[in-house]
């Protein structure tokens, strides 16, 4: 029953998410918010809904080392698998924005959690407040900069993309979309906490495991997709965007919400992070994520997740 209520909860989390995203960009497109502006807030806030959901309702209830693990190892994840197996399927080429500024961003995130890990050995108001008022910080400088840009090319408003639907199902749809993703969260937590305890296993390792992959899988369809496609850009964006956003953002407003306490393993998976993003300098500086680095990605990701889970 755990493993079915499982299931149901990661489909109703991407489900809700992927209705979110189509819902509020419509919303957003009625209200002739720039569509530059919806890339950057309302389709980066749905596609991290599941992750957000998760560590709200685990450090809700008192599940930290869920609420931590989830965001580490979905950025890890993010990182080391998907980017390792859209790196296998074909060389993607990385372009200086993203090595100059969103991934010493996400380094820096991750450094973070390490210092607030070692000092404080929790994530309070304040700690979590510093981390929330980086990401406002980090958003208006994305925003300001691409608001810029939209005015040097003209796309500031499609008017081609009016939504279909009225005001009232856009709102309504927003609801029951948010509604569906706080109930797969809370399937995803109650189901995750009852199949640790039952098996003996930390819920660290869930965390670091089912939940993040599970709560990232829309990240990997996207990025799979844009790298079939040749839209690098997509590709890797959308994996340091997100790990930006799960940082900055999720344990940010987690953390003001209710403290997370953050144990040795939530450290060393830091750690780990950091020695991830660190080593993805080398192919970001050459501008080329090959087959090579994509594999050396995989066996990194596999091996530690292994070396976890038998430890």
């Amino acid at each position: 029953m755990n493993i079915i209520l499982l299931i149901i909860g990661f489909a109703l989390l991407i489900y809700g998410a992927e209705r979110f995203v189509e819902f509020a960009v419509s919303f957003s497109n009625r209200l002739k918010v720039p569509s530059i502006l919806i890339g950057l807030t309302v389709v980066a806030f749905g596609t991290s809904l599941p992750e957000f959901s998760v560590s709200l309702i685990s450090a809700l209830e008192n599940a930290n080392d869920i609420a931590v693990a989830n965001v580490v190892g979905s950025n890890i994840f993010n990182l080391a698998a998907i980017l390792g197996v859209c790196g296998m399927i074909s060389p993607i080429i990385i372009n200086n924005d993203c090595t100059k500024r969103d991934l010493p961003i996400s380094l820096l995130g991750a450094i973070l959690l390490i210092v607030f890990g070692l000092t404080s050995k929790i994530l309070n108001i304040y700690s979590a407040g510093f981390l929330f008022l980086c990401f406002v910080a980090i958003m208006a400088i994305q925003i300001r900069g691409s608001q810029r840009n939209a005015q040097n090319t003209s796309e500031a408003f499609d008017d081609s993309k009016q939504p279909k639907h009225s005001m009232f199902v856009l709102i309504l749809g927003i609801i029951l979309s948010l509604c569906g993703i706080v109930l797969g969260g809370k399937f995803v937590v109650d189901s995750a906490i009852s199949i640790a305890q039952n098996l003996g296993i930390e819920e660290r390792i869930i965390g670091l495991t089912i939940a993040s992959i599970g709560t990232s899988l829309p990240e990997l369809v996207t990025s799979v997709i844009a790298t079939i496609k040749k839209q690098n850009d997509i590709a890797v964006g959308n994996v340091i965007g997100s790990n930006i956003f799960n940082i900055f953002f999720i344990l940010g407003v987690t953390g003001m919400i209710n403290p997370i306490s953050l144990s040795s393993g939530s450290i060393q998976d830091s750690i780990f992070l950091c020695i991830l993003s660190g080593l993805f300098f080398i192919p970001a500086l050459r501008q080329r994520l090959g087959r090579i680095w994509g594999a050396i990605f995989l066996i990194l990701y596999v091996g530690y997740i292994t070396s976890n889970i038998c430890a």
